[in-house]
């Protein structure tokens, strides 16, 4: 409010359709989904694929819901706006803020999983199953790629937005790349063998769904 006056705040609009289609669909696909596929089969087995299954069921409401209200209300506010217009005081102000610290939580989780990443593919080049770079362990070197990438995409969203949305860009397309060759590899060894039904015995192992969900709810 400015005397009395309620202010409206608006963006710029610096972002064109790709950048926008990519900066949405990089977060949903993260990198949970390739920390979490190898743990997770190895709890549930083959019916990994009906965790996912259900999990993309769960969250299609959720992103036809973000949907619905991005077009009812368009201003900008997002979750926060949504809660303040249809509740009273305070919820507005307690739904802005739990979504920030669920965002943070989120994100947390996806640099701890780059610097996990990073640490499996040193480990994987160098041939070594104890890495040791400079006097820091597997546990200080994954910290460090950690505050490394939190640290890049931080200075890069500090540049602007045109920049984020360049780099959001080619993180997209070099992410999606690895799922479409991890797809295709994956149906090769699936069906190169004689008996490809038997890729899926025993079926049910376990239960993941909940720790794929992570891996899906985090674009939301």
């Amino acid at each position: 409010m400015q005397h009395g006056r309620e202010v409206q705040v608006k963006f710029r609009r610096d972002l064109g359709l790709l950048e926008i289609t990519m900066i949405g669909l990089g977060p949903t696909i993260g990198t949970t989904i390739f920390l979490l596929v190898g743990p997770g089969y190895a709890i549930t087995g083959p019916s990994l694929i009906l965790a996912f299954g259900l999990n993309f069921v769960v969250t299609m409401f959720t992103a036809m819901a973000y949907m619905e209200l991005g077009s009812a209300f368009p201003e900008t506010g997002g979750g926060y706006l949504w809660v303040r217009r249809s509740m009273r005081d305070p919820w507005g102000f307690l739904g802005g803020w739990m979504s920030w610290f669920g965002h943070c939580i989120v994100a947390s989780f996806y640099i701890f999983g780059f610097g996990l990443g990073a640490v499996v593919a040193l480990k994987t080049v160098m041939g070594t199953s104890d890495l040791v770079l400079f006097g820091l362990d597997e546990g200080a070197l994954t910290r460090l790629f950690a505050v490394f990438a939190a640290s890049l995409f931080i200075g890069l969203n500090y540049r602007g937005t045109k920049i984020t949305g360049r780099s959001e860009t080619i993180v997209t397309v070099v992410l999606l790349s690895i799922v479409v060759l991890f797809v295709v590899f994956a149906f090769v060894h699936l069906f190169a063998g004689p008996f490809p039904a038997s890729n899926f015995v025993p079926f049910f192992r376990g239960t993941a769904a909940g720790e794929q969900f992570v891996s899906l709810v985090g674009s939301m």
